[in-house]
């Protein structure tokens, strides 16, 4: 299963329903952890964020994913809690709502354009977004890199011949499902889900669009 807005309640009550094997991919589940796949969401925040921190950059906007969502919600208070262990208080108005979508990124870099707030760099909660506030930076005559700098989350492939190419966390996708279907394997087979839970860490991809402060 790859739920969206399930709770972590509802996951566990549909697994303790059926007695189908099954498995959660990209959620943590607190009393199925064996049934569970998923990445460290919070802690691939903290590791772009002390990036940018370590660049140089404390006025960092937070383009946020969609309201509800788990992996939306780590990303964020993974950010937030990195800047405050830096000492840096979150200014309210950098933070922006966002859907994952890069038409939601385009409105949110213009909402943040039109706050007339000092910014020095854009962190998005995935690079679609990431890629959709670029548009606006440009139209406004902005440089991604020489005038602003920007980073998402999940590595996706467009991101890589984005000009200059995005900084981001590669999320492991494939090693996950490969996992998860070791576990599914097992089960059917009459063997116990394998324990300790599975869980994945982001990693770091540092291209072209950060630029050193």
């Amino acid at each position: 299963m790859y739920p969206k807005f399930l709770s972590a309640e509802a996951l566990e009550t549909l697994i303790e329903q059926h007695e189908t094997p099954s498995i959660v991919i990209n959620r943590k589940l607190p009393h199925h952890q064996n049934h569970a796949v998923y990445i460290e969401h919070y802690h691939s925040s903290q590791l772009i964020t002390q990036y940018l921190l370590d660049q140089g950059h404390t006025r960092i906007a937070f383009i946020a994913g969609l309201p509800g969502s788990p992996s939306g919600e780590q990303r964020l208070a993974g950010f937030l809690d990195t800047l405050k262990a830096a000492g840096i208080v979150h200014d309210e108005a950098l933070r922006l709502e966002g859907d994952w979508t890069p038409e939601s990124g385009y409105h949110a870099a213009q909402t943040l354009l039109g706050r007339n707030v000092d910014v020095t760099c854009v962190l998005a909660a995935n690079d679609d977004m990431a890629i959709g506030a670029a548009k606006v930076f440009l139209d406004a005559g902005k440089r991604v890199l020489q005038d602003i700098s920007l980073a998402g989350f999940d590595d996706m492939l467009i991101g890589r011949y984005f000009s200059p190419a995005l900084t981001t966390v590669h999320v492991p996708i494939a090693a996950m499902i490969q996992d998860a279907i070791g576990r599914l394997v097992a089960a059917s087979q009459g063997d116990a889900m394998p324990t300790p839970p599975c869980h994945h860490q982001g990693r770091l991809v540092i291209r072209e669009s950060v630029a050193r402060r």
